[in-house]
This record gives C-alpha cells, sequence and structure tokens, in this order.
C-alpha cells in the first residue's frame, strides 16, 4: 500500500467492514487502517448486508415494504457500531459516510423493487439519524440506482457500477452519461463510478487485483489521528462538508471570524465530542441571541435563535465548555433527539 500511494494515481481505497453478504476477504483492525491513513490513503467505508428478496444470495431482505425499511435501520445501526470500533466516527458514532453494498437483482420484480427501495430508506434515514453520510453501491441499471432518488431517504451519495471494457485504470472516465440514471440526480459532488471490474495493475514494485473507481462525492478521511481530533469542528457547508473546516481545540470563546476570512455568518453545521458542549451566537463577542448544543449537527438550517432568525449562516461566535451542558441561562437545543 506504500507502494501504491506513492507510485499510484490512487488516493482511496475501499472498506468491506462486515453485513452477512461480505465475502471472506480478510479482518480489517482500527490499527491497520491507521496506518494506511498515515500513508496517506482515504476510505470508503462499505456494508454488504441482506441483497434484494429476489436474489440468489442467502442473505436477502424481506419482500414487505414496511420490514425491509426495519431491515434497513438494524443494517445501519450495525454498520455505525463495526465503523465505531474501526476507527472511522467520532466518539460518538457520528462524522463518517457508509455505503450500502446491493448488487444488481430482477429490477423487473415490482415487489421486490419496492422493498429493495424501502430498504435503503430506512438504511439511509438511520444514518443520517446519527449524523454520518448514507451511500449506496450498485450497478445503475441492476440495481435500480434511479429508484432512490424518489424515497423517503434520498441516500447523500452513490457508487455508481457502470464499467468500460476493457478492464484498466483510465484517467479521462466521467461520472455523468450513464444508463439509467439521469444527469439531474445526485449532482452535487454526490458520485463515484465504478468504471472497470477485477484486473491487475502494476505500480512500483506492487500489483494488485483491483475494481477501479473515479471519485466526484464523499470519502472518510481520518487522516487527523484520534488524540488530535478537536472538541468542536464547525464546516460551512451542511453535512459537515465544505473545502475547509475549523478545529477549536480548548475551552473558551472565540470569535467565528478568526477560522479564516469569510468565515462570519457561514456556519452550516457542526460536532462536538462527548462530553463537551458549546454556546452558539449570532452576534461576535458572545451577542445577541444564543443557544447550547451538546451534540453533533448535520444541518443547522432547521434551528432558531429565535423566532426571526435561524442559526444556519448566522453564527459569529462560539463558547466552548467541557462539560456536557452549557452553564445556565441559555435554552438547550438537541438537534438530533428533535430530527
Amino acid at each position: 500500500m506504500q507502494d501504491w500511494i506513492t507510485n499510484s494515481p490512487y488516493r482511496v481505497w475501499n472498506l468491506y467492514m462486515g453485513g452477512s453478504s461480505r465475502a471472506n476477504c480478510g479482518a480489517l483492525t482500527a490499527w491497520y487502517i491507521a496506518q494506511l491513513a498515515e500513508q496517506g490513503w482515504r476510505f470508503i467505508p462499505t456494508w454488504v448486508g441482506p441483497q434484494a428478496a429476489c436474489s440468489g444470495f442467502l442473505s436477502r431482505m424481506s419482500y414487505d415494504p414496511a420490514t425491509a425499511y426495519t431491515q434497513g435501520v438494524a443494517e445501519a445501526n450495525a454498520a455505525i457500531n463495526a465503523a465505531e470500533i474501526l476507527g472511522l466516527t467520532f466518539a460518538d458514532k457520528s462524522g463518517t459516510i457508509i455505503y450500502y453494498d446491493l448488487e444488481a437483482y430482477d429490477v423487473g420484480n415490482s415487489p421486490c423493487r419496492e422493498a429493495a427501495q424501502a430498504f435503503i430508506s430506512g438504511w439511509s434515514g438511520q444514518l443520517q439519524a446519527r449524523a454520518n453520510l448514507a451511500g449506496v453501491y450498485g450497478s445503475t441499471c441492476g440495481s435500480a440506482i434511479a429508484d432512490f432518488a424518489g424515497g423517503g431517504n434520498v441516500p447523500d451519495v452513490v457508487w455508481l457500477a457502470a464499467w468500460l471494457i476493457p478492464y484498466q485504470y483510465r484517467s479521462s472516465v466521467t461520472v455523468w452519461n450513464l444508463a439509467c440514471l439521469p444527469n439531474t440526480l445526485w449532482v452535487n459532488a454526490q458520485r463515484i463510478r465504478q468504471y472497470a471490474g477485477g484486473h491487475d495493475e502494476t505500480w512500483g514494485a506492487a500489483t494488485l487485483n483491483i475494481d477501479s473507481s473515479v471519485f466526484d462525492g464523499a470519502v472518510a478521511d481520518i487522516s487527523r489521528a484520534p488524540n488530535e481530533i478537536s472538541p468542536i469542528e464547525i464546516y460551512l457547508e451542511p453535512d459537515f462538508g465544505g473545502d475547509t473546516s475549523c478545529f477549536i481545540t480548548a475551552e473558551g470563546w472565540f470569535n467565528v471570524a478568526s477560522c479564516a476570512e469569510g468565515w462570519d455568518d457561514q456556519v452550516s453545521s457542526l460536532k462536538l465530542l462527548p462530553g463537551w458542549s458549546a454556546r452558539a451566537f449570532r452576534d461576535a463577542d458572545r451577542g445577541g441571541p444564543a443557544l447550547c448544543y451538546i451534540l453533533s449537527d448535520p444541518d443547522l438550517s432547521n434551528d432558531w435563535f429565535d423566532v426571526s432568525t435561524r442559526v444556519d449562516n448566522q453564527i459569529s461566535s462560539i463558547e466552548l465548555f467541557h462539560q456536557d451542558a452549557c452553564p445556565r441561562p441559555y435554552s438547550l437545543y438537541l438537534p438530533l433527539a428533535a430530527k
């Protein structure tokens, strides 16, 4: 892997974390993943659980949409637990992305297709409710990926299997203009495309058998060691997105403008470690109305300082406390419990 990070064009590696349909491809450990992260690798955490009800897999989801939905929720919880054990999440099991591997099935079987859609809705909704991003992998046609754009809980990112022959590295592959998937779906850096099936490639002195993908979507980055993770991290975009983030490492207060030019009144999501709390203020120097957070919040657009002022894109200062509740008197906001 060191040979490849030095000599290959690849920078992201898939991690089959678990699930009832995962092949016997070796055991992962947090230590091994941390070593890869130190080399510079980023990751696609992937969960391979029950497959479509009409598939040929031994482990299959229910034909009943309501049951399939609850199965999707359960798989999301199991995958989050596995991700935490592997060091891919924050201590509160938030802050990562996990893709569900849904292999191709008989998409002409309508009840089977409806159940798969319900399952992925349960999967996505539970990951999102626990402050993670939800992804799904599958064939654009054979897994009916477009169906998931119309479900109750839409995946944040899709990993699309659309292969080109011969299987080989290609530097000019695009994530657009794929069969069975309109270009109007998942358009904001929300696509990965797997463009080649299993084949050997040699970079440096190492030959590996891989599938190849091109990226315009979210992956997991744990390059910052756990002991370097700050109590609070703020982001310019919802779902912990944006080109940069601002990390605060100690108790006390700060003006958001100190992060960098353009940060004042632009924060749209925040992460908090367990045992910490943060009071967000509308105005600089701890001025104006404020709200207390004790949990990570991936989307501040639903939060209000008062009846007329949203929190999203309105935070100018933050006070950080090394305790699980802000000192009184301030209203307490529990975003994940309320959503």
